[in-house]
């Protein structure tokens, strides 16, 4: 994370520079004289003898972060924004490097002040094709400057109300830099025509030296213009290099529900990298940072092939409060094939960014648990509301904790029951015995429940509790300031329905055919029910259950002989 972000605060005070220099550029729209005696000010911070190595430190550890992050990146597929910013970093130093070597080595090397006077005269006696060169530095740096800086402060909550007045600066001030460096070039024209010797008297400090300046600032232009270019053909052999390496090291193969389709990359690049290497639109405003959530995915089987989320993945992920299953895409490496599902859709804005991390859906194998308290009505009948309140609260209590204790998963709360779900980290398997073990536990809660609230009741309190296994779509919803995870589809519903069915065939449980599968029970021996359900052709088997306690004994042996336990 501190590599980013000193990246991002190097770049910043290297655009600040920037700034300062094409304001004073800018001055030149008036008058030549009055943009180099505005110079010293403009400069005055960045020759201070703190700030001077400061900003120093600043350029070389801005082009070393750039560098080693192009070396970093699995795939040079990007998105069109940051592929421009790369280019034009690139295009930089071969653009500035006679400008570096006629002023910053000149007055080094040989203490002669590079003045506007001085360095318009060495520009413009270059003809038309020296002058163009320094007009695409100013619009290539700036360029390459407010990019960056659109991309890292898109995402922060105040950008958008700032943005009509940063994005007009952006487009004025190189605009005016340059205007003012051409209509000081031509005054100094003017100037030269007007007065004999002019020029001369100029170029007199370089002169008088005896030495070939001239010729040994080209030649030194020549050098940091082919160790550059040279620097940056290095690092992409080492990529290509890396990744021979890589592929040797194995591969992962990445399932990509949004589609269907499957990916297969080497170990050790991101999933991003992966997803853009195969041409998927996959949304990623920060261009894969980690400064957004905008790339995050959840994450199904696979999910143990991941490492832990590291310091920029785990501070961002936080931010939003994104459940265990949802990861960074320009995070993870994994070290095994996985299955994953996009969060937001391709197109994703700076917006999203800061969404809530859970406004999201994805089909998933659960079980489903729905549980109601009988008789809540005559309850409110005969106590007062406070006592009510008082009972309904010891039960929602006992409810969850057993579901606490079963790793159930509270979904939904509906008056005087609730919804649960299994297998949002697990398979369906292990989901359906879960659950099931999640309703015995319910049951004998409200026996201790029973015996507690004793003097308190008429009758003891009743439940009914329905189970079901199968595909359904589960995903954080409600408003996005209090999302919940909770799941909808028509295995819910049958839930749901079976619940309801306790009522009428006044068992405490009732679990269908499908979760007595999945959880590889044999209920033999208990009442099967094949019973209607709304909206479906086929009527449904269930099983009733008068004594939840007599499947613990079943459950027990088949939990542990999944488990590989006695």
């Amino acid at each position: 994370m501190w590599v980013r972000r000193l990246r991002a605060w190097t770049g910043l005070v290297i655009g600040l520079y920037v700034i300062a220099h094409f304001a004073n550029h800018s001055i030149g729209i008036f008058s030549l004289k009055g943009m180099e005696a505005a110079r010293p000010y403009f400069q005055a911070p960045f020759t201070n003898p703190v700030i001077l190595p400061l900003f120093y430190l600043s350029l070389f550890v801005h082009m070393a972060l750039s560098l080693t992050a192009l070396y970093q990146k699995s795939t040079l597929r990007m998105p069109a924004w940051q592929a421009a910013q790369l280019v034009l970093g690139i295009m930089i130093w071969p653009l500035i490097a006679l400008h570096v070597a006629g002023t910053r080595m000149v007055d080094t090397f040989w203490e002669i002040e590079a003045t506007y006077l001085s360095v318009l005269a060495a520009i413009f006696s270059g003809g038309w094709p020296l002058i163009l060169q320094y007009a695409a530095l100013v619009i290539v740096v700036w360029m390459h400057f407010a990019i960056g800086m659109h991309f890292w402060l898109r995402i922060k909550p105040w950008y958008p109300k700032a943005l009509p007045w940063l994005f007009g600066m952006a487009v004025l001030l190189p605009v005016i830099a340059v205007t003012g460096f051409l209509r000081a070039g031509l005054e100094l024209d003017r100037m030269a025509a007007a007065t004999p010797g002019l020029m001369d008297r100029i170029f007199a400090p370089i002169t008088r030296s005896g030495l070939p300046i001239v010729e040994m600032v080209y030649d030194a232009e020549a050098v940091m213009t082919t160790a550059g270019l040279a620097l940056v053909i290095v690092i992409l052999l080492a990529r290509i290099v890396r990744r021979i390496w890589r592929n040797k090291r194995g591969s992962y193969r990445i399932t990509y529900y949004n589609s269907g389709q499957k990916f297969q990359a080497p170990s050790g690049q991101t999933v991003l990298d992966t997803l853009r290497d195969f041409g998927i639109d996959h949304p990623a405003v920060c261009g894969g940072k980690g400064r957004c959530t905008t790339c995050r995915v959840r994450v199904g089987a696979g999910i143990e092939a991941l490492d832990p989320p590291n310091a920029i993945e785990s501070a961002a992920l936080t931010r939003i409060g994104a459940d265990p299953s949802i990861r960074l895409a320009c995070q993870i490496a994994p070290r095994g094939d996985i299955e994953l599902t996009p969060v937001l859709q391709a197109g994703a804005g700076a917006a999203d960014a800061r969404r809530p991390g859970g406004v999201s859906g994805h089909e998933r194998l659960v079980a489903c648990l729905f549980i109601d308290l009988r008789g809540s009505t005559s309850l409110g009948e005969q106590k007062l509301p406070y006592d009510v309140v008082y009972i309904l609260n010891q039960f929602f209590a006992e409810m969850s904790d057993a579901l606490k204790v079963t790793s159930g998963h509270y979904a939904q709360f509906a008056g005087d029951g609730l919804m649960a779900l299994y297998g949002l980290r697990s398979g369906i398997g292990d989901a359906a015995r879960r659950a099931i073990n999640g309703a015995i536990e319910m049951h004998r809660r409200m026996e201790k429940l029973n015996r507690m609230l004793g003097a308190e009741l008429a009758e003891p309190l009743r439940i009914g509790i329905g189970l079901h296994a199968g595909e359904a779509i589960v995903g954080s919803m409600g408003p996005p300031a209090a999302p919940i995870v909770s799941a909808i589809g028509d295995n819910i519903n049958i839930a749901a329905r079976l619940e309801a069915k306790t009522k009428e065939f006044g068992v405490p449980l009732i679990l269908s055919r499908a979760i007595a599968e999945h959880a590889g029970l044999d209920m033999t021996g208990y009442p099967m029910q094949s019973m209607p359900v709304r909206g479906r052709n086929e009527e449904l088997d269930a099983y009733l259950v008068a004594d939840p306690e007599t499947l613990a004994a079943q459950l027990g042996q088949e939990t542990a002989r999944a488990t590989g336990g006695a």
